[in-house]
């Protein structure tokens, strides 16, 4: 049953996929952009994030997430499992479409910026501050995402 449930989804695993490699392109071109000049880092920070945000607001209200969901994080695929909203199979499919996506949106942007080092793009926490604060400091941010997404 769920096997057939997922062969008739495939097309909202591919928006996914789509999604979140559109995500990853643009929010890696802006990165690369942001780079090109000695910009101060107030707007070298404002074109990064103004880049991901264009390219969540482009992904989620284009058909691509008008069809899927526009979910473009495994975070939000699991808030939306948990609580009833997606049936197994789709979660498992939808969270591999975005992160292959994902790979492949940076894939892509790697070529086509024609980096040098793949670190330009690579986040890493700052050895300023324990592990467990980042950590919760990313849940709480995780937590705030999917809760201003289940209050629309």
């Amino acid at each position: 049953m769920e096997i057939n449930m997922a062969k008739s989804h495939w097309k909202e695993y591919l928006y996914e996929f789509l999604g979140s490699a559109i995500l990853l392109f643009l929010g890696l071109g802006g990165i690369f952009l942001a780079n090109l000049e000695t910009l101060p880092s107030v707007l070298k920070y404002l074109i990064i994030g103004l880049s991901f945000a264009l390219a969540i607001v482009i992904v989620v209200y284009s058909l691509l997430g008008r069809r899927s969901g526009g979910h473009i994080n495994p975070a939000v695929t699991v808030a939306f499992w948990m609580n009833g909203l997606m049936e197994n199979i789709d979660a498992i499919f939808y969270i591999i479409a975005q992160l292959a996506g994902a790979v492949f949106g940076s894939w892509a942007a790697f070529l086509i910026f024609n980096w040098r080092s793949p670190l330009l793009a690579l986040t890493l926490p700052s050895l300023d501050y324990p592990l467990l604060l980042i950590l919760c400091v990313e849940t709480i941010i995780a937590f705030l995402l999917i809760t201003i997404i289940f209050s629309l």
